[in-house]
């Protein structure tokens, strides 16, 4: 029985294994059916050694890759695929009709002193803002001409009623779930040929993905903390902190025991089952789930005294419980944070 393929060296014909395929190749069909099956075993084994590209960045290692070439196209003409194309190219010209061309610094580094610092940016303009038109704010320069083109309100209308009549269409949802299928499956097959190949590159490289630093720029202060960092917390203050005065009751003090009296929590028996603050398959598309999730054991009054700010306390245990997570993530390292606070502008001050 032949040993499994090892790394291939294509330029190095030479090499015993090489040598031993070709011959097991030519012996066997010579024996079978003559001169025409050697050459198309010969043909073949050509075709299996053209499926291995070398990498340039591991030449010395002699490492090769195996690359999979597959036609994105379909294997027959469907009637609704050019419909859906004609779809999707709409919606991409509707989003570009809406979207300004930011001015991006070429200078990609920040100053590490003082990041937020203002640039010179040239001669400022001097703008006339708060005019409206049918409910759109324009902003007027000194020249009196629109700073940036906007589209009026019955523009904007007919533009979203169009974008959700082409997202209910049909073909176009049948044509993007096949796509995003066949990407998925070639990914895996990606995966599967060359995963090995990969390991072994990213073993030899200096640096790992956990050196490298990472920001978190869209994670909500509330859920920013674990299930288990948010249960411990909790704990911790029910069995040792239970005097602490989270409210008052007229001139009558409310105690953090007499919540949990009231709630009739058993605090040996919290879990993070019973916690329940982790998404899962139900808040799809769920809002009312998904919000419900902030709600520890499903408890408002859980919520207004732990992962929020107006309250008796003034927010203090949602503070220290952030101080927490902020200590374990330097402590970490490779790990920045920013985090996203929740503003309800309620109150004008």
């Amino acid at each position: 029985m032949q040993s499994p393929l090892p790394t291939l060296d294509v330029e190095g014909a030479s090499s015993t294994f090489t040598r031993s395929r070709r011959s097991s190749f030519a012996d066997g069909g010579s024996k079978k059916n003559g001169n025409k099956e050697k050459i198309e075993a010969r043909t073949v084994w050509r075709n299996i050694t053209k499926k291995y590209v070398r990498t340039s960045a591991l030449a010395n290692a002699r490492t090769l890759r195996r690359k999979v070439e597959l036609s994105m196209c379909p294997t027959r003409a469907d009637p609704e695929h050019g419909s859906a194309c004609k779809n999707i190219i709409k919606l991409v010209q509707m989003r570009d009709s809406y979207s300004h061309n930011e001015i991006q610094d070429d200078d990609p580094l920040m100053n590490a002193d003082d990041p937020f610092a203002v640039r010179d940016v040239g001669s400022k303009l001097k703008a006339e803002i708060g005019r409206t038109e049918d409910g759109c704010l324009k902003v007027i320069v000194e020249a009196g001409e629109e700073f940036a083109p906007t589209h009026t309100l019955d523009e904007f209308a007919q533009s979203y009623k169009e974008f959700c009549q082409l997202l209910g269409d049909g073909p176009l949802k049948s044509f993007c779930s096949q796509r995003l299928k066949l990407l998925e499956k070639l990914y895996h097959l990606h995966v599967l040929y060359n995963q090995g190949v990969e390991e072994a590159e990213g073993k030899r490289t200096v640096d790992d993905f956990c050196m490298q630093m990472k920001v978190d720029n869209h994670i909500h202060l509330a859920a920013a903390m674990s299930a288990k960092s948010l249960l411990d917390f909790m704990k911790r203050k029910f069995q040792h902190h239970a005097g602490d005065v989270i409210g008052k009751n007229g001139d009558i003090d409310i105690t953090l025991g007499q919540i949990v009296e009231e709630e009739k929590i058993v605090v040996e028996d919290l879990d993070i089952d019973r916690l329940d603050v982790r998404a899962d398959a139900t808040i799809f598309d769920r809002f009312d789930r998904f919000n419900g999730k902030y709600n520890p054991c499903g408890n408002s009054r859980l919520r207004s005294l732990f992962l929020k700010t107006d309250n008796e306390m003034g927010g203090r245990y949602f503070a220290e419980m952030t101080k927490e997570l902020l200590r374990k993530t330097e402590d970490q390292g490779g790990i920045g944070l920013e985090l996203r606070v929740s503003i309800y502008g309620r109150k004008k001050e």
